[in-house]
């Protein structure tokens, strides 16, 4: 296009777009790619390039001779010999576009007075080039910013806690620049770093943050050491404070617990102090639970922990009586006798439901398990064995949540008939035996 104005090119696939004379045109989202030239101006001025595609071109991707005030924005420019070159160009506006992989130089520039923002590349002359940006020396309350550039120019830093920045710092003209930053506050800091040469070329680096240190904290729990007895609760309270021992309010404390429960969160009160309510496990035996307070740290802030030990132990239990009743006895070999447990409280009430254990040194019991009755008695048979002796009848009740365990034993003993004595014999066979004689005795009188 020669002598053309207030055009736009949009959304095409081309070998070459070529300006010359030409004012206040837009070429915009068009792809250009293996001629001589990808895009070409020509005195020309007030032109926009925007968010195209121009790559693999013999010569330069984009390149501007003698034109001024333009916009290159947004643009990819790869594989090409030269990826953007200037030749007498001013107040040019060279922002946000990736140029790479271009063979002799990603920029070449010869002008003045022109803008250069965030741009993506490796190798450039004409510009001050900003490189090696780097952040060193973060404290609490600063920060070092340095960076490099090819050529002598300014050295700026713009910073605040958004990307709109807000706070500038400078120092003076060099290729290795350093700024110091201070008078910071805990968090996370934005910025870039600018530089103008000689020409009054402007680079403006793309967006950078760092964070400054946090400041350490502690937690103090109280109690740090407690006890309760199985499912008990109590209010434990964790108290943040800064490495000056300033309490910190509005600070979230998570708690977690080994055993038990215990309230997941919680806010810290202008004291610094936060409670939450701890419920003790149900235990049988003793047990330790370590019960821990963090604080995960925030941008101002490091993060913090802390530990409680809570012994817990059984809640106390009943105590309990066990007899055995007859508590001793005597029985013959082969034969049989009843024998009762009864278990009582403390009080002396019956404890009904509870399963009791017989056990016997020799012979049987039936049954060996079984329960009390309302009456807090359990019954059982106790065989003799086949031979004299001594038998000792052991009895149990294990316990239980609220009852505590009780035992007894009973003594017996297993004797054979005394000497000389005879069998008994039943009545019924006596009479049996004896009616027929006597009978036949009677007829032979007669």
């Amino acid at each position: 296009m020669v002598n053309s104005n207030n055009i736009q090119v949009e959304n095409l696939v081309v070998e070459t777009v070529m300006l010359a004379f030409t004012h206040n045109t837009r070429v915009e989202n068009v792809i250009v790619e293996n001629s001589s030239v990808g895009i070409y101006l020509f005195s020309s001025s007030n032109n926009f390039l925007l968010n195209n595609t121009v790559g693999n071109n013999m010569e330069e991707g984009i390149h501007l001779h003698s034109s001024h005030n333009n916009i290159l924005s947004n643009n990819i420019v790869k594989n090409n010999r030269w990826g953007i070159k200037v030749e007498n160009g001013n107040l040019l506006v060279i922002s946000h576009n990736v140029i790479e992989n271009n063979s002799i130089r990603d920029i070449e520039f010869d002008g003045k007075n022109s803008v250069f923002e965030a741009n993506v590349y490796t190798t450039a002359r004409g510009i001050p080039h900003i490189h090696s940006v780097c952040v060193t020396d973060i404290t609490q309350t600063s920060a070092t910013i340095t960076w490099a550039t090819d050529e002598d120019s300014t050295s700026v830093v713009e910073y605040g806690p958004t990307a709109a920045y807000g706070y500038t710092a400078t120092d003076g003209v060099t290729t290795n620049h350093r700024v110091d930053l201070s008078n910071l506050s805990p968090g996370t800091y934005h910025f870039r770093v600018l530089s103008t040469d000689s020409e009054n070329n402007l680079e403006i680096s793309g967006d950078f943050t760092f964070t400054t240190i946090s400041l350490p904290t502690s937690i103090t729990l109280e109690p740090s050491s407690f006890s309760l007895v199985s499912g008990g609760s109590r209010e434990i309270t964790a108290i943040l404070r800064d490495n000056g021992g300033n309490p910190l309010s509005g600070k979230t404390i998570s708690w977690s617990t080994t055993a038990g429960t215990i309230t997941q969160t919680s806010m810290t009160d202008n004291l610094g102090r936060a409670t939450a309510t701890f419920t003790a496990p149900v235990v049988t035996q003793m047990e330790n639970v370590t019960i821990t307070a963090t604080f995960a740290g925030d941008a101002g802030y490091g993060g913090s922990q802390e530990n409680a030990l809570c012994t817990v132990s059984p809640v106390p239990s009943t105590p309990t009586t066990l007899t055995v009743s007859p508590s001793s006895f005597t029985v013959r070999v082969g034969g049989r006798i009843t024998l009762t447990a009864i278990l009582l409280d403390n009080a002396g009430n019956p404890l009904p439901g509870k399963q009791i254990v017989w056990s016997t040194t020799s012979g049987s019991i039936e049954p060996m398990i079984g329960l009390t009755d309302n009456h807090g008695r359990m019954e059982v048979t106790f065989f003799a064995p086949s031979v004299s002796g001594s038998v000792e009848i052991g009895v149990m009740f294990q316990g239980d949540s609220v009852h505590a365990r009780s035992q007894a034993i009973g003594v017996g003993t297993v004797s054979q008939p005394r000497p000389g004595t005879r069998p008994w014999i039943p009545v019924a066979v006596i009479v049996i035996i004896v009616l027929p004689t006597v009978f036949f005795f009677l007829r032979r009188k007669r």
